[in-house]
């Protein structure tokens, strides 16, 4: 029995090993749920006031158990660029191979979403959409890991006064495709009928949950490849899978600086448009039980989720719960999911839509 254990062991590594170098099993920094902590030291005055095309900037970062990371950061994204919206950007952060051996080990370019402004609300609303993250993460692998941190911030150029905030990593595209055996795409623009059939209706009711509609899935901006706020990734290059990012302008983190695009029709971000596309009955009604079977386990997770306030859970809970009473009610359901889907009859069409 003894050696019949020893090897099952044996085995057991060696497919574990293997299902690493295939990417099944997620990098060592997504890994864990568990807060990180680290200190970044890095030019933060010059990358909050970054403009135009920004440039990659030496930085150190310094892992609590001592270890320091080189690395380069450099500001991104576009509207939290803006500093009537965040006083501090979002960052990129470029490592080295000093990452090697620690929990950034794999780790070469990653997101960083930070705490746009100093307040003490903003570190609930960068929370929120933490949480965004994580309710997708439940519902399906095809979504993007994160990782929350919690940074001390010190100035290179003046240091001696750091400051210390709730942040989290996102994991990067070319990672998640390599961890579900696909590619990312970015076609200029896709047709409907080349979006995929068994993933994008949960997307689709995912967004309307978490009222966001600051997405397109089929075209990107003028100008620019496919999508926005979305990855395609593709297994055949015919299909795409869209996985969306960036959720800051939903109406679960209504942050205050949200606003809904005026070609909506709708005042509030906090205001539900449903955005997907029109689907047999059927397909749209799996999709909306595979949500409404996350209930429980979303909310178990976020009453359980110690850094958010009592009143950003009651929040979170409403806001969530008047989704179930849409899914809940046929009449509701007809009128607010049904009647509001886009590209009706052209499942098949070639033709390229707007997304």
């Amino acid at each position: 029995m003894g050696r019949l254990s020893n090897q099952f062991v044996i085995l057991w590594l060696l497919l574990l090993q293997t299902a690493a170098a295939q990417g099944d099993l997620p990098a060592p920094l997504f890994a864990s749920d568990a807060i990180l902590e680290v200190k970044l030291i890095a030019p933060l005055k010059q990358l909050a006031r970054a403009r135009g095309e920004p440039q990659y900037l030496p930085a150190t970062m310094i892992l609590d158990d001592g270890t320091e990371l080189s690395l380069r950061v450099r500001p991104r994204g576009k509207s939290r660029r803006r500093s009537e919206v965040c006083h501090f950007p979002p960052l990129r952060l470029n490592f080295d191979k000093s990452v090697a051996g620690t929990v950034f080990a794999t780790q070469n370019r990653v997101k960083l979403v930070t705490h746009c402004r100093n307040a003490e609300s903003f570190q609930q609303y960068i929370l929120r959409e933490y949480v965004i993250y994580r309710i997708y993460n439940r519902l399906t692998d095809y979504s993007f890991r994160v990782r929350l941190l919690r940074i001390t911030y010190e100035d290179s150029d003046k240091p001696g006064r750091p400051v210390t905030r709730l942040g989290f990593l996102i994991e990067d595209k070319h990672a998640l495709a390599q961890r579900l055996g696909g590619e990312v795409a970015e076609p200029e623009s896709i047709p409907p009928s080349a979006v995929d059939a068994t993933h994008s209706p949960l997307f689709d009711q995912f967004q309307y949950l978490v009222g966001n509609t600051d997405w397109a899935a089929l075209r990107g901006p003028e100008g620019e490849n496919c999508c926005h706020n979305v990855v395609l990734l593709t297994h055949d290059n015919q299909t795409y899978i869209p996985i969306p990012y960036d959720f800051d302008n939903s109406g679960l983190v209504d942050a205050p600086y949200a606003a809904p695009s005026s070609q909506l029709g709708i005042d509030e971000v906090t205001e539900r448009l449903y955005r997907g596309m029109c689907r047999d009955e059927a397909t749209t009604s799996a999709a909306i039980d595979q949500v409404v079977q996350a209930r429980a386990g979303i909310a178990e997770f976020i009453n359980s989720f110690a850094l958010l306030t009592s009143r950003t859970r009651s929040k979170l809970q409403r806001y969530l719960g008047r989704y179930y009473d849409i899914a809940a009610d046929p009449k509701r359901r007809a009128r607010e999911i049904d009647s509001k889907c886009r590209y009706r009859n052209q499942s098949t069409s070639r033709r390229v839509i707007r997304g």
